[in-house]
């Protein structure tokens, strides 16, 4: 080389006039098909993320018609509880226990309890019954074969054959009882 000729300048050979001449350079053009490969090659969400989502906007619903669930059993068994004679409370028993009337009877209180029983609910086969046998206890043959007679009447009514063949072989029985019995 000679000295005396005009040397081209030396590019600097340092890191940020490297990085300066890369930054200077025009971006290479994208190819066309390079987007659609990028977008395929994301990897999809997985179907339980998406689930628990949206069971998480769920939950108030949910938590409604729980509630509402537990009402209605609620509101369920007290509509039955009242229905239900059986379970009904037993009426207070009014006099003085010396009484010889025999109001304060077991017996008189059961049949005042069957009373109430079929008042609330006169389609109720079995409190029919059991007032028929209350006030037969009682000597009230009369009502209690009345009683009776209705009992029997709902029974089939309502497809009880099974308690309607209880009902007549007792009136036969007590009927039977009846004619044999003498009235004062």
């Amino acid at each position: 080389m000679n000295p005396d000729l005009p040397q081209p300048p030396q590019p600097e050979r340092s890191l940020e006039s490297l990085e300066r001449q890369l930054r200077a350079l025009p971006p290479p053009p994208v190819p066309a098909h390079l987007p659609g490969k990028l977008i395929a090659a994301i990897a999809p969400v997985p179907a339980a993320a998406g689930t628990a989502a949206s069971s998480w906007k769920l939950w108030p619903w949910m938590a409604a018609i729980g509630v509402a669930a537990v009402v209605a059993a609620a509101m369920t068994s007290t509509w039955l509880a009242n229905r239900n004679p059986g379970l009904a409370p037993p009426a207070k028993v009014e006099g003085g226990a010396g009484n010889s009337n025999g109001l304060n009877s077991p017996t008189s209180k059961r049949t005042r309890d069957y009373e109430e029983a079929v008042r609330v609910d006169p389609y109720n086969a079995d409190a029919w019954f059991a007032l028929a046998k209350a006030q037969a206890d009682l000597h009230r043959s009369e009502d209690a074969i009345a009683s009776a007679q209705k009992a029997l009447d709902v029974a089939r009514s309502r497809n009880r054959s099974d308690l309607a063949g209880t009902i007549e072989t007792w009136l036969q029985s007590y009927g039977r009882t009846q004619s044999g019995r003498s009235t004062p």
